[in-house]
């Protein structure tokens, strides 16, 4: 079986799980971005051509369908797309890096406070308290929504009923789009099922294998407002309160430097560096 994965981080891992499930297999990862519909650089066409299946990854951000279909007609093989895990909302505040520059979530809500707000002081106060609306449940839902859409519209495996059923009792986001491992090897048992192998038992209980498939979190506010907005049972970010100062001194520069912003495609703000 040659298996070919193609998207970001979140499919490296998964090809990282089969080849510890399936060492026989021929598996391959290709580092593409899940919004992009281009298969013709260097060596990835001959690759995905050699492929019996193909694992993809698809984007809300980008055009699903067209990335899809252009697959489709470069390759004969078997092609298993699942959505990119992609959730704002849990964390009150995030800044996520990006190729273009950065992406600073929950700058929105923020927005009419800093605006109003003269000393930058009084408004990490007020954030650090949970003063502020950071309207985390209506982000939350909204990214669950258009996740959900991607998945009935182009998709064969959907993760968001994973990603709900495991909210409430562990954590499930390192970043925006850095799920836990817990969150992976659900991802992973679903593909197993429609690969009609069986994962590696053994995996989740391996200490070091687990620790290797931890995405890079982003730099964020996990606080205990986002834990009591969300009616989450596990405890907020211990280090919550430094990122909290840096974040919001991103955010105060950024608003009172005379910068255009414009909204982004899930509710934030471009940050660029």
């Amino acid at each position: 079986m040659r298996v070919h994965f193609l998207g970001g981080p979140q499919m490296a891992k998964l090809q990282a799980m089969l080849r510890r499930s399936l060492p026989a297999s021929a598996s391959r990862f290709s580092d593409h971005s899940a919004r992009l519909a281009d298969f013709e650089a260097a060596g990835l066409q001959t690759a995905i051509e050699r492929a019996d299946i193909v694992v993809v990854e698809l984007s809300a951000l980008g055009d699903p369908g067209q990335r899809r279909a252009r697959l489709a007609a470069l390759c004969d093989a078997e092609i298993i797309a699942l959505p990119e895990i992609r959730l704002d909302g849990l964390a009150s505040l995030e800044l996520e890096a990006s190729a273009d520059g950065a992406v600073l979530h929950g700058l929105d809500p923020l927005m009419p406070v800093l605006s109003g707000e003269d000393d930058r002081g009084v408004v990490l106060e007020r954030f650090v308290r949970g003063e502020i609306d950071m309207q985390q449940g209506a982000r939350l839902n909204r990214s669950l929504a258009a996740m959900r859409a991607l998945e009935e519209q182009h998709c064969d495996l959907t993760l968001v009923g994973v990603i709900e059923a495991l909210l409430q009792e562990t954590p499930v986001l390192y970043g925006v789009t850095a799920p836990t491992q817990t969150v992976l090897f659900r991802c992973f048992e679903r593909l197993c099922d429609d690969l009609g192998i069986d994962p590696d038992p053994t995996m989740c209980w391996d200490p070091v294998f687990t620790a290797s498939l931890a995405l890079s979190p982003g730099l964020r506010t996990f606080t205990p407002w986002d834990v009591r907005a969300h009616r989450l049972t596990y405890e907020a970010d211990t280090h919550w309160y430094p990122k909290a100062a840096k974040l919001i001194n991103r955010a105060w520069a950024l608003v009172h430097s005379g910068q255009d912003h414009a909204d982004g495609a899930l509710s934030p703000i471009a940050l660029y560096a």
